[in-house]
């Protein structure tokens, strides 16, 4: 079936850089020379916006962590803002930093900028554009922003800073320079921050393709999918092949951005513009945003870390024998508990994005459960899975899990015994996907205990906990599989009594 088109929207002059935040299921935009930051929320068809006073608004950011904050570009400035997202004023802004403030780049302004999964903010610029087409060529730069009042040059000589895009597990960023009509790859140094290697994955030209590449996003295969100004389209294109894989086609011609979003990031929101061109008025509906769907793909969820919940500052754990799950608030001691009972929660991770919800293991089952961290009402939502129901481990149980970068969860099992040493080589270390995917990849365990990814050097580390060792694998971020098994560190060779349990990873 084709991808449903439809118009969300009313119409603005250049509509750009699209972001969706997840937990509020809500879509931010700008109108560039419109100088106004755009508020979209789909489930109640309500759309409000802010007019930003000092030039052109060209990205919008909302800052992590708060409701109402955003780190959005004027001109050549970075500033953040303070805004309702209902009322007709911002409440307080803040000069971050200007940047190309020198003689003959005055006119300049920022362009696009994305936050990198890092939580890096990535922004471009391009030169003067009086008219559609006459640009001052190569006047731009790719920065991004260090602390709250630096930044650190990446690229120069930029045309039109547009489109980027991550994949971690390839250790890749995108990026598009529009005039050069081609989508590039750079490698990509998360930790630092830092790209290089630059190779073109994408030519316009190769496939006849009129117009210019805009903005892009990526979604949960790798894919590209990318705006094409002015060429009437969206392709969706796998960037290790150079593949065109489809394009969609749309009523109308200045084709903006992109940005998944929607609660299951299935649909696709795309920005347009009603620029006039040699004179030309673009017809209705330029300037809308359209919804997508029946694309097949979904959009990367954000990365969180599994028990330590950032935004909240919260500490989630489990009590497996008193049956309950626990909140803990460091910054007011408060403490928090709900009971599962007659279940056993071995583990408890907060849902990306999803207020309120949390993956429990409750004995040989996953399970989707509904809290307030306040109350004692605790709800099932969906239960996803159950394990090892074989004849063989009808006492098995779920004992730690994690989930990695890429938001896949590992979790491992343990046989029953009445005394823990009895406990047999039954049980297993398995994933569960965004697709939903169980896979094995390790049987045979005790206890399966502690998890800890290093994308970097593509290893993981594991516990079973009866054999006393921290054992390492190579670890396939992309695909998310498993080699090469070997001890790193034993209890016994130390004289430590015991046995090794959870653990974590540092910076270093």
């Amino acid at each position: 079936m084709a991808p449903v088109i439809e118009v969300v929207t009313e119409r603005v002059t250049l509509g750009e850089g699209p972001h969706w935040d997840q937990a509020t299921q809500t879509l931010y935009y700008v109108d560039i020379f419109g100088q106004a930051i755009h508020k979209y929320v789909p489930s109640t068809n309500t759309h409000t916006k802010v007019v930003i006073e000092g030039g052109p608004v060209t990205l919008v950011v909302p800052v992590e962590g708060t409701t109402d904050q955003f780190l959005i570009s004027i001109g050549r400035k970075l500033v953040l803002v303070t805004w309702d997202g209902v009322s007709g004023k911002i409440s307080d802004s803040e000069l971050l930093i200007e940047v190309e403030n020198k003689p003959g780049y005055f006119n300049n302004r920022f362009n696009d900028g994305k936050a990198d999964p890092a939580g890096r903010l990535w922004a471009g610029t391009m030169g003067p554009e009086p008219e559609i087409g006459k640009l001052e060529k190569e006047k731009g730069a790719l920065y991004t922003l260090i602390g709250k009042h630096q930044v650190k040059t990446h690229l120069t000589k930029v045309s039109i800073a547009n489109g980027l895009a991550w994949n971690v597990g390839l250790k890749k960023m995108y990026y598009i320079d529009s005039p050069r009509r081609t989508v590039d790859e750079y490698d990509y140094n998360m930790e630092k921050g830092e790209i290089c290697n630059r190779k073109v994955v994408f030519n316009l030209d190769t496939h006849d393709i009129p117009g210019v590449p805009d903005g892009m996003t990526m979604d949960t295969d790798g894919n590209l999918w990318v705006a094409v100004f002015d060429g009437a389209c969206l392709l969706h294109i796998n960037p290790r092949t150079s593949e065109l894989l489809s394009r969609i086609d749309f009523p109308v011609r200045q084709i903006t951005a992109a940005a998944f979003g929607g609660p299951n990031l299935d649909e696709l929101y795309v920005t347009s513009a009603q620029l006039v061109v040699n004179g030309s008025k673009q017809p209705q509906p330029a300037g809308a945003v359209f919804k997508v769907t029946g694309t097949g793909a979904k959009g990367q969820p954000g990365f969180k870390a599994p028990h330590w919940d950032v935004d909240s500052q919260t500490l989630y754990f489990v009590d497996i024998i008193g049956q309950n799950i626990f909140k803990y608030t460091p910054a007011t001691k408060k403490v928090a508990k709900a009971s599962v009972a007659p279940e056993q929660p071995t583990f408890i991770i907060p849902v990306a994005d999803k207020k309120n919800q949390f993956i429990v293991s409750l004995n040989r089952a996953l399970s989707i459960i509904s809290w307030d961290g306040e109350s004692d009402n605790v709800s099932i939502v969906e239960q996803l899975c159950t394990v090892d129901d074989s004849p063989e481990t009808p006492n098995n149980k779920f004992n730690d899990g994690k989930c990695d970068s890429s938001g896949r969860l590992w979790a491992g099992t343990q046989g029953l015994a009445s005394e823990i040493p009895k406990t047999q080589p039954l049980g297993n270390l398995y994933t569960f996907d965004s697709k939903r995917h169980l896979t094995k990849h390790v049987d045979k365990i005790r206890i399966a205990n502690g998890l800890a990814f290093n994308e970097k050097i593509k290893k993981m580390y594991y516990i079973d906990s009866l054999a006393g060792t921290v054992d390492q694998f190579d670890f396939h971020v992309t695909n998310g599989t498993l080699a090469n098994r070997q001890v790193l560190f034993t209890l016994k060779k130390h004289n430590i009594p015991g046995m090794p349990d959870g653990m974590t990873i540092d910076t270093d």
